[in-house]
């Protein structure tokens, strides 16, 4: 069993006791021309043991952490229940706060900015970025800790007023391939984000004010 193409496996329970530790190695080869029927059997082992086994019931794991998590943040979420979006630009003045009002009836709802000043924002543009937020996905997982130093400074912080909670999104450098690195508070996790997603949210005060004229 070659070493690079085993996978260590630890299972434990809630209260953190390991049930399991095993390395699974490939798959048994076989010769089709013999003309025996395949037997799906892994090669794996105790990790603490030099004895190595073929299960026929060993299934290999999923070793990319895309596959494990989730990368669409609001997946189903209804844009509807998002009361308050905010901008905190630490890498220039671009900071602003956007929030719903509601009427009676609800063809009348509306944005209105609240800062850094305070005027009415087309329903259109506040509408646009609940879609942006809503649909926004990483497009990799980086690592299972959001102290990677790759991360770097934090540039802006973007918080999602949703129902009574709230959800932060925070990205930091670059990441290469056109990606920028983010974290979600209270996930553990790196991501890369498309930048031209992350820009759909970096909108300027000035833009909405030109937009807010035409």
């Amino acid at each position: 069993m070659e070493k690079s193409h085993s996978t260590r496996v630890r299972v434990l329970n809630a209260q953190g006791v390991v049930l399991a530790d095993l390395v699974g190695g490939g798959l048994r080869s076989q010769d089709p021309t013999s003309g025996h029927d395949a037997v799906l059997e892994f090669y794996i082992r105790p990790t603490a043991s030099s004895s190595v086994y073929l299960a026929g019931n060993y299934s290999a794991p999923l070793t990319s952490p895309d596959d494990w998590c989730d990368t669409w943040f609001l997946r189903d979420l209804e844009t509807t229940r998002i009361q308050v979006l905010e901008r905190e630009d630490l890498d220039g003045g671009e900071s602003w706060k956007l929030v719903r009002t509601t009427a009676e009836d609800p063809s009348q709802n509306a944005w209105q900015m609240i800062a850094p000043v305070s005027q009415e924002v087309p329903v259109f543009l506040g509408d646009s970025f609940a879609y942006s937020v809503v649909h926004l996905r990483a497009a990799e997982v980086m690592s299972a800790s959001t102290e990677d130093p790759r991360f770097g400074q934090v540039t802006d912080v973007f918080r999602i007023g949703i129902d009574e909670d709230v959800l932060e999104l925070v990205f930091g450098a670059p990441a290469g391939e056109n990606r920028r690195y983010g974290i979600v508070r209270g996930l553990p996790f790196l991501y890369a984000v498309a930048q031209h997603d992350v820009d759909q949210l970096r909108q300027s005060i000035r833009k909405m004010q030109v937009l807010d004229e035409d």
